[in-house]
């Protein structure tokens, strides 16, 4: 008989016993029978969903004068998530650092109540 072969058998028989170990303590479940969901009503559903819409709208601030970037913030904190930054300059065309422009326009007007997924735009120039 070999004896290089019998180190090697017997950490391949380990291997084995300890897979098939975890595979049945997996298994057995622990026989307790998991919690039961909780039910909604259709009434709840309706007060969540109705709860859930009044939630998401909010007024547009008056954001005219303002550095752009505190503008988005101000908007982000609102909960407006469809921001979109516009430029009335004709040589600088495209709102790269937010910093650097002030809010001339707000598009919807200052004072609507829309929903907090819809688009609002802020114009805005570099001068």
């Amino acid at each position: 008989m070999d004896r290089t072969r019998t180190p090697m058998r017997l950490a391949r028989w380990s291997a084995v016993a300890a897979v098939a170990a975890l595979i049945i303590a997996c298994s057995s479940g622990g026989g307790d029978d998991p919690a039961p969901a909780e039910e909604t009503t259709a009434a709840e559903e309706a007060t969540a969903a109705e709860e859930s819409a009044e939630a998401a709208e909010a007024e547009v601030p008056d954001l005219v004068g303002k550095n752009a970037a505190i503008a988005y913030d101000e908007l982000r904190a609102l909960g407006f998530t469809n921001i979109t930054l516009g430029s009335v300059d004709k040589e600088d065309t495209v709102v790269l650092m937010m910093s650097n422009w002030s809010v001339v326009e707000v598009e919807p007007e200052p004072g609507t109540v829309l929903s907090t997924d819809s688009t609002v735009v802020l114009m805005c120039t570099k001068q």
